[in-house]
Formats: C-alpha cells, sequence, structure tokens
C-alpha cells in the first residue's frame, strides 16, 4: 500500500513539473482530472492541450487505476482478543458454557468475522480457548488465545462491524456445529475502529485495535446434557467414580 501511494505521489509530481500551467494551478481534485482542453489554462493554447493530451490521459487513467487499487487493498488490524490489560482493565469479555462458569477450553475453535453488505466474512487467524488453570487461574479457559487479525478493505481509523464466532474444533466447523444443535457459540454483531495502517502512507500504522465493545457470550450445548456433567465432561474428570467418556 504504501508503495502505491508513493508511486502515485511521484507521478503526481512528475506531471507537475513537466506540465505546471496545467497540473500545479489546480486546487481541487475534480479539476486535477479535468481534460487539458477543458482546463481554464489551456483555452488559450490549443496546441499545448493537444499535445498534453496524449499524455496526461493515460495518465489519468494510471491515475484512477492506482487509486481504486489503493482502496482495494486497505488493510485495518485488530487485536483478537476478550481479555486485555491487567485483570482485563482494558477487556474482560468471559465465554462460558451456558449454565456454568467454566470455560470452553483448548478444545473449542474461535474466529473473528468482518460483518459488511449483509454478509459475513471469516478474517484469520483462528485461536483455541486456553486451558483451565489452577486457583485464581483456573477462568483462563474463559479467554482465548490473542492473535492480530487483518482486515481487509478498511483502513486504519475507520470503523467496522464484527461477529466472534466459537464452536467445538471436533466437529469441524461453526456452521457444521450449529447444524449439529451442540457446542457453538456467537455474538451479536459489534462496531469497532480498527488500527492499522491509514490512507496516508506518511502516517506509521496504528496500533492493532482492542475489541472494546466485545460482549460475552455462552457456548451452548446439547439439551440432554446438563450444564454440570457437560463441565465434567470438557475436563474429563470422572462422575461417580467412572470416567465420563470425551465429546462428542
Amino acid at each position: 500500500m504504501h508503495l502505491l501511494f508513493s508511486f502515485l505521489h511521484l507521478v503526481y509530481n512528475f506531471i507537475g513539473k513537466r506540465h505546471p500551467a496545467k497540473t500545479l494551478r489546480t486546487t481541487t481534485t475534480a479539476r486535477l482530472f479535468l481534460l487539458p482542453s477543458q482546463h481554464p489554462d489551456c483555452v488559450s493554447c490549443p496546441k499545448a492541450a493537444t499535445l498534453s493530451q496524449k499524455v496526461m490521459n493515460p495518465i489519468h487513467f494510471a491515475l484512477a487505476v492506482v487509486l481504486t487499487a489503493v482502496s482495494c487493498f486497505a488493510q485495518g488490524q485488530v487485536n483478537f482478543a476478550n481479555r486485555v490489560g491487567a485483570g482485563g482493565s482494558i477487556l474482560n469479555a468471559p465465554i462460558t458454557v451456558n449454565g456454568t462458569q467454566a470455560g470452553p477450553g483448548p478444545d473449542f475453535s474461535v474466529q473473528l468475522l468482518l460483518s459488511a453488505n449483509n454478509s459475513l466474512t471469516p478474517l484469520t487467524p483462528i485461536s483455541t480457548f486456553n486451558p483451565p488453570g489452577t486457583g485464581a487461574g483456573v477462568i483462563s479457559s474463559q479467554f482465548w488465545a490473542p492473535k492480530t487479525v487483518d482486515v481487509p478493505g478498511v483502513f486504519g481509523g475507520q470503523t467496522a462491524t464484527f461477529v466472534v464466532r466459537a464452536w467445538y474444533t471436533s466437529l469441524g466447523s461453526y456452521g457444521a456445529a450449529l447444524a449439529a444443535g451442540v457446542a457453538y457459540g456467537s455474538t451479536d454483531p459489534f462496531i469497532v475502529t480498527v488500527g492499522g495502517a491509514g490512507p496516508d502512507p506518511s502516517v506509521p500504522p496504528a496500533t492493532p485495535a482492542n475489541l472494546t465493545t466485545l460482549k460475552s457470550f455462552s457456548v451452548l450445548v446439547e439439551s440432554w446434557i446438563s450444564p454440570y456433567r457437560w463441565a465434567v465432561m470438557l475436563c474429563g474428570c470422572s462422575e461417580g467414580g467412572a470416567m465420563v467418556r470425551s465429546f462428542p
């Protein structure tokens, strides 16, 4: 992206030095793209305008292509995490198994999706939840491993709408878990101002933005499995003296 902007800047300066009367005196984007024969500075110089058209028209077209390409390559970044800062001081959005305080744990995947034009675009990388710790660290299974995620088509500083989905990894995908009616969960759409590279190449990229508007949600389980039994199954513990089988 920075190379595209640098190219655009160099081309504009080159045109300005070769044809100052027709470019440097323009003050708006609209005037920049006037044909030389339409430009007020060229009304009294038809020969110059004719010669300039041969040079300027292809360059105008090239600039338009470059500008379009720049918008297509816009790419912001976010910090894909649901706990940020000491003790969750910046963001604290724990994910639990419905009806319990247990987190999904490392057997669950979680993914960020970009919502735009009535469709969802899965973003990568996908993450997984942490295993439960001991003592105060037992809640670690409620949080996934942080990842830096690129947001294509969105500049840093612009807003975007996201959805987070979680599912039992062995089921293959969120869609498969949803179809099976077991071990899945999702947020409502939420809006974030993304970080990363902005439209001005002279400005350094911003730090990936935290998902500060992310809200907690629960992972749903099959209705015939009690929340207690589900928690036992997730940790691989014994119930009534017998080892409970793993799911599924």
